[in-house]
C-alpha cells in the first residue's frame, strides 16, 4: 500500500486496508496488517477479488503466498560438513548443565526427553516439577527435571533441539547430556 494516497478521513493505516479490502470482498478478514517496512496487509481472496483490489487507489502490489517445502533436516550433510563422532562420546562438556527453556509447554512423552542413562537430578536444582494443564509433576524424570504444561508442543521441539536425546531418524546436533527445565507462559 501506498501510504501517501491514504485519504484524509481516515485516522490510521488499519482502518484504510480494511476498507480497502471491504471494498472487493465483503467475507473475508484481514490476517494481518503491516506498517513499518512494508506497509500492506493479508487476506484471503478469490482471483476475481484480487483483480479487483488490484485497482484500487494505493495497491503497489498483490503477492500470492508462496508455499515452500522443508529440503532437508539434516543441515550438515547439507552444507557438506564431515561428520566426527569421535568428539562428543569423548566430551564431558554438557554434563550436569541444566538449561532452562520458556515456551509453551513440553510433551513429557517425547522419546528425546528419555532419562534413559542419566544420573541423578543435579543436586544444586533448587526448582520443582509442578502439576498443570494436562501435566501432572510424576511425568518429570531426570531429563525433564521442571516442567508444567504440555499446550502446544512448541517447547517441546525448543527444548529437544537444545538437549534432546537421540531418537532414530531425527535430526541430530545436540548436546545430548544436559538436563531440561522448561517454564509455560
Amino acid at each position: 500500500m501506498d501510504k501517501s494516497v491514504m485519504p484524509w478521513p481516515f485516522s490510521d493505516h488499519v482502518h484504510w486496508y480494511h476498507t480497502t479490502m471491504r471494498s472487493v470482498s465483503k467475507t473475508t478478514d484481514m490476517l494481518y496488517a503491516y506498517n513499518k517496512v512494508m506497509p500492506g496487509f493479508t487476506t484471503r481472496l478469490t482471483i476475481d477479488e484480487v483483480e479487483l483490489l488490484k485497482q484500487q487507489k494505493g495497491i503497489v502490489s498483490v503477492q500470492e503466498e508462496q508455499v515452500y517445502q522443508l529440503h532437508t533436516t539434516r543441515s550438515p550433510e547439507f552444507l557438506g560438513l564431515e561428520r566426527n563422532d569421535l568428539i562428543l562420546p569423548e566430551s564431558t562438556s554438557g554434563v550436569d548443565v541444566i538449561v532452562g527453556v520458556l515456551d509453551t509447554g513440553v510433551w513429557p512423552k517425547s522419546k528425546s526427553l528419555d532419562d534413559t542413562g542419566f544420573g541423578p537430578i543435579p543436586s544444586r536444582w533448587k526448582g520443582k516439577c509442578e502439576t498443570g494443564t494436562d501435566f501432572n509433576k510424576s511425568s518429570c524424570n531426570r531429563k525433564l527435571i521442571g516442567a508444567r504444561s504440555p499446550d502446544d508442543g512448541h517447547g517441546t521441539h525448543c527444548a529437544s533441539t537444545a538437549v534432546g536425546s537421540a531418537v532414530t531418524d531425527a535430526s541430530e546436533g545436540s548436546d545430548l547430556s544436559q538436563s531440561l527445565h522448561t517454564h509455560t507462559l
